[in-house]
């Protein structure tokens, strides 16, 4: 299934963008993960021979390295902005089985702002927050390189959507 058809795109309506979270916000599983690969690699020999609680010792730590690595992947894709002609459209997977879509239209955007705290400012990472003041929505999409480039698209697309507006409403 199509990421056209999960959204239910409206005639006329084209996907511009897809905003997807960097996988260096989740560098730190991915560096827990070689850590414990790289000493159950050092200690591998050691491990063998003492037998099946070694072995086992062995398998348990290429598990939870795998886990690791498999759990940052998802956790990356499980949250994506899509960003058409006319909305946003917030696809926010919460587990294999739970999946919530949220979507604003651009008309109903007040504001458009970056967030930066801590590390993501080291891998010039951020979060670009958009609020409507209507309904109080707040989406947020954190971990995105170049927020601000991310953050200006946004506001030219709310901005090319109300000039689109003006125009059809005769004004």
């Amino acid at each position: 299934m199509g990421l056209a058809s999960k959204i239910n795109l409206r005639e006329g309506e084209e996907i511009v963008e897809v905003v997807k979270p960097s996988p260096l916000n989740y560098f730190r599983y991915y560096f827990l993960a070689f850590i414990i690969i790289i000493s159950a690699s050092f200690c591998m020999f050691w491990l063998i021979r003492q037998g099946i609680y070694g072995t086992v010792v062995l398998g348990a730590c290429a598990l939870a390295s795998l886990a690791l690595v498999f759990r940052a992947y998802r956790r990356q894709a499980a949250n994506i902005w899509v960003l058409t002609t006319e909305r946003l459209i917030d696809l926010d997977r919460q587990g294999i089985f739970n999946q919530t879509i949220t979507q604003i239209e651009f008309e109903e955007v007040g504001d458009v702002y970056l967030r930066r705290r801590g590390s993501d400012v080291l891998f010039g990472l951020g979060s670009v927050v958009v609020v409507s003041p209507d309904d109080g929505l707040e989406f947020s999409l954190s971990g995105i390189r170049q927020p601000n480039i991310v953050a200006d698209f946004i506001a030219e697309l709310i901005k090319v959507d109300n000039k689109k507006t003006s125009r059809q409403d005769g004004r």
